[in-house]
């Protein structure tokens, strides 16, 4: 909402934001500019229910749902509640899945670039985001490590509108919260099992989520103290973790790998096409693997794999469980490959 003026307002006000009451104020012609970011946000009811055009309209007002902030704004700045309303502006906002905008070339479709969902972020990070989606336009890959806003980071179940909105409803409440390290969300979980995941759940895995997948993270004494606790010292399950890599070094370890990409690499090319995208030799006997990187133009990292031969021209390759998507398109560009996905990270090429 937009005040009227406010005694004491200038422009030369700081802009003044409290996370505790999710709200910010800013000076706008003597009155100020009053939002914020509410911890449980009200979704869209479907994507496919946009108005097309949309970009400049806003929905009707909503008090409840507004009140919220309202009621924060008003312990923060109490002149509010005797200040007039010039406007009041109820519009959508795009947020992704994990509050980070989508950047980059659309690996369903060649020569189509995105650049959306920028949330409160676009004035902020336009002029950068636009000169790296300029330079993937022009030299055919990203020129710096965009990893983090890749649009290849998601897989098609994260378009799933039922997911979606789930998961829109903690993730905008997130940009005012504390920042947490190693913080997990919460929303649509679970959502991919390994055929372990009881068994692991039992003897106190505390799980988080990887491309969906729930993943061990670290394995409490029991069962009941399976769980995060967030905090920016010394956290509680430091020496677990200890624990685990100490039994790891000196006995024995199982690690559960169900959710890690796993493609077969098979056809009569199956070793030039290899060769070509793997930085060490992986023309080696059926039955011996190779952990090798494969690389961009620019001598860094595209992905960290290892690749075990099954056949004479069949190949078993082993990447990490976030990247399965661009994986399988940079692969795909660079002729290596073509194929399809047929299951949750098995897929198939022909080489």
């Amino acid at each position: 909402m937009v005040t009227e003026e406010v005694e004491g307002c200038h422009p030369d006000l700081p802009i003044m934001r409290d996370p505790d009451g999710w709200t910010y104020f800013k000076e706008e012609v003597g009155g100020l500019v009053v939002g914020g970011f509410e911890p449980e946000a009200k979704p869209w009811r479907s994507p496919d229910d946009l108005p097309y055009p949309f970009e400049f309209q806003l929905l009707e007002e909503d008090w409840d749902h507004f009140s919220v902030l309202m009621d924060e704004a008003l312990h923060r700045v109490p002149a509010l509640a005797e200040t007039g309303i010039r406007k009041f502006y109820n519009g959508p906002e795009s947020f992704t899945p994990d509050n980070q905008f989508l950047l980059g070339q659309a690996p369903e479709l060649d020569g189509f670039f995105v650049g959306a969902g920028f949330n409160s972020v676009g004035i902020a990070s336009a002029g950068g985001a636009g000169r790296a989606l300029a330079e993937w336009v022009v030299e055919g890959e990203p020129t710096t490590d965009l990893t983090s806003v890749d649009i290849r980071r998601f897989a098609p179940f994260n378009g799933n509108n039922r997911w979606l909105r789930a998961r829109v409803t903690e993730v905008l409440g997130l940009h005012y919260a504390v920042p947490w390290p190693n913080r997990e969300l919460e929303t649509v979980r679970p959502f991919r099992r390994s055929p372990l995941h009881d068994r692991l759940a039992t003897v106190g895995a505390v799980f988080g989520s990887k491309m969906g997948w729930e993943r061990p993270n670290v394995f409490a004494p029991t069962a009941d103290e399976a769980r995060l606790r967030y905090t920016w010292g010394k956290p509680d399950w430091l020496e677990w973790s200890a624990a685990e890599q100490r039994a790891t070094r000196e006995a024995v370890a199982v690690f559960d790998q169900t959710s890690f990409s796993k493609y077969v690499v098979r056809g009569e090319d199956a070793v030039r096409a290899l060769q070509w995208v793997c930085a060490n030799d992986v023309d080696v006997p059926v039955g011996r693997a190779v952990y090798t990187p494969w690389l961009n133009e620019r001598g860094t990292y595209e992905a960290d794999v290892t690749v075990t031969r099954t056949g004479p021209d069949e190949f078993l390759v082993v990447s990490g469980s976030a990247t399965t998507v661009r994986d399988l398109d940079w692969l795909r560009r660079r002729g290596a490959v073509s194929g399809r996905t047929t299951s949750a990270g098995r897929t198939p090429c022909s080489g």
